[in-house]
């Protein structure tokens, strides 16, 4: 919920072409995302995703209020559904996280033990693999909320990207 997050995901828009579904920090709804990242897929994105929407400013072109404690355990237990619902659904290649709460959040609600580091997409920012679970192997990547520059999140999911290439490449030619 960071502002940084927020201009990292926007870059992603302009250069990946992700669509984000806003999660309202006042009313968080799963149902309501999950129908946005079904339109978002049904559309043809290919990189899509749930982002919390800003809330309004207390003063118009003032500072963002921090959330509350129970704001930001609503926010997570929502965003845990909605990827616990749209990883069985939408069976998406792979995921990434942007903070590590969020990221803790996740892989719980899917089941996984953890996720295994294969590569640093850049410095405090990690990629691999959830391990265990019903999921086991589901590509995997992360970093912190106040990591890197306006390209840190277009980077983690061109490295998640290239990674299912190379997974979908080595499932093809192992099953022929």
């Amino acid at each position: 919920v960071t502002d940084r997050t927020r201009t990292q995901l926007a870059r992603t828009e302009t250069t990946l072409g992700a669509r984000w579904a806003d999660l309202d920090p006042a009313a968080p709804d799963a149902d309501r995302v999950l129908a946005a990242l079904r339109r978002a897929a049904g559309e043809g994105a290919t990189v899509l995703g749930v982002r919390v929407a800003p809330p309004s400013p207390t003063v118009p072109g003032g500072p963002l209020p921090a959330p509350d404690p129970d704001t930001a355990a609503r926010l997570l237990r929502c965003l845990a559904e909605v990827t616990r619902r749209a990883v069985a659904e939408l069976s998406p290649g792979g995921l990434y996280a942007s903070g590590g709460d969020v990221a803790a959040a996740v892989t719980a609600a899917l089941g996984a033990d953890g996720f295994a580091i294969e590569a640093e997409v850049l410095p405090l920012a990690i990629a691999g693999h959830l391990v265990g679970g019903p999921h086991d192997g589901l590509l995997f990547a992360t970093k912190g909320g106040l990591i890197g520059g306006p390209d840190a999140a277009r980077d983690c999911l061109e490295h998640l990207r290239a990674a299912c290439t190379r997974h979908t490449l080595r499932t093809t030619v192992s099953s022929r």
